[in-house]
């Protein structure tokens, strides 16, 4: 939510697209004129009734069909899309011109299943559920034939706790110690607070190189729709 403000100007009309229950449009409500699509009726019903953000559960191409908007955000929901040429098109077209398009998505090049090559992570990574796979030059190649200026950026959510957690355990680690620093000994103990710096810098070292070597497990993309 931080880096997206910083993007868009406070004021801009803002679409999410599969917000589940609301979480990242929490943190914009009163800085931006929010709106949403969501297809889980339990959820349209709790942004619409709790967060009192206006929030449709048709087709995106079909929802609030008189309004363009300065941005519109679709966290893990290309790769779930049957056709992902159609729903970015129909992105750029509910934009206005030079209108920003924020997505988030799993990256194919995820470290655990292109370098360690876990078969238990490749048994629950390649699911159902996702339709497509995504790699940088892939998702730039789709974003500029449907008329989007991009940058992608590789970003490492999970730490290296849950990596390892797959590499000796085979299973996922699903409670916040996946994405927070790893911190095995007790702040109270008298060796806490410099044992658990070093595994802080363990961490912070370990997501600087799946950055950098382009093997993270999410993809983040800031694009603009080129017409303006």
């Amino acid at each position: 939510a931080k880096l997206f403000m910083d993007k868009v100007p406070e004021g801009a009309s803002v679409l999410e697209i599969g917000p589940s229950a609301g979480g990242f449009l929490s943190h914009l409500v009163g800085k931006y004129d929010l709106h949403a699509v969501e297809w889980n009726p339990e959820d349209a019903k709790f942004v619409r009734e709790v967060g009192e953000i206006p929030c449709e559960e048709c087709d995106v191409e079909d929802a609030f069909p008189d309004k363009k908007f300065t941005a519109i955000v679709a966290r893990q929901v290309l790769e779930h899309t049957e056709d992902p040429y159609l729903f970015l098109d129909t992105c750029r077209r509910k934009l206005i011109g030079g209108g920003w398009l924020f997505l988030e998505l799993p990256n194919a090049n995820n470290a655990l299943t292109a370098v360690y090559g876990i078969p238990s992570f490749q048994d629950w990574w390649f699911s159902a559920p996702h339709l497509t796979y995504w790699e940088p030059e892939t998702l730039m190649n789709i974003l500029d034939a449907t008329g989007f200026e991009a940058r992608v950026k590789t970003t490492q959510r999970f730490g290296i706790a849950h990596a390892m957690q797959w590499i000796l355990k085979g299973s996922e680690m699903k409670d916040t110690k996946a994405v927070a620093p790893i911190k095995p000994v007790h702040p109270k103990h008298p060796l806490g607070p410099a044992l658990n710096r070093i595994f802080a810098r363990i961490d912070k070292e370990y997501r600087i190189q799946m950055e950098t070597l382009g093997c993270t497990d999410q993809l983040r993309v800031f694009a603009r729709r080129s017409e303006i």
